[in-house]
C-alpha cells in the first residue's frame, strides 16, 4: 500500500515520527500520506513483535534444530528489513533511495517465505503431536 501510494517517505525521520515516539504519534496527525506510512510503521513493528515471540518459543519448545533455526533466520530478516528502511529514510538527498527500496524488498520476500516456511513445518509437527 505504501509503494503503490508513493508515499514511503511521507513520514522524514526514522525511528521517530516527526519528532514524536512512533506509538505516541497523535491519531489526529493521521493524514494523507502519513496514514498509510504510520500504519504501516506500526504494523511492521508487530510483525517484528511477533516474530521475535516465533523465535523464543521455537528455541524454546522445538525439538528439531533446523526449525529452530529457521526462526533464527525470520528474525534476522525482519530487523535487516527494518534496518534497511531506517537507512532509507537517512538517505537525505535520495542518491541510493532506489537501490535500498530494491534490498529491502528483497529482504521482506525472502522473511515473509521464511515465516512461512515455519508455518507449514509447525503445522505438520502440531497435527502429528494431536
Amino acid at each position: 500500500m505504501v509503494t503503490s501510494k508513493s508515499v514511503g517517505l511521507a513520514v522524514p525521520d526514522w525511528p521517530t515520527t516527526f519528532g514524536y515516539n512512533m506509538f505516541l504519534f497523535p491519531v489526529s496527525k493521521w493524514v494523507g500520506g502519513i496514514l498509510f506510512e504510520h500504519t504501516h510503521r506500526l504494523i511492521a513493528s508487530a510483525v517484528g513483535f511477533l516474530t521475535i515471540i516465533l523465535a523464543i518459543w521455537l528455541w524454546r519448545s522445538e525439538a528439531r534444530r533446523w526449525v529452530r533455526n529457521l526462526g533464527l533466520i525470520a528474525l534476522a530478516g525482519v530487523i535487516l528489513q527494518g534496518i534497511l528502511g531506517g537507512l532509507a529514510r537517512h538517505d537525505a538527498e535520495g542518491r541510493n533511495r532506489h537501490l535500498s527500496c530494491v534490498r529491502r524488498a528483497s529482504v521482506s520476500r525472502v522473511a515473509r517465505g521464511d515465516r512461512a516456511g515455519n508455518d507449514k513445518f509447525l503445522a505438520v509437527a502440531w497435527a502429528q503431536r494431536s
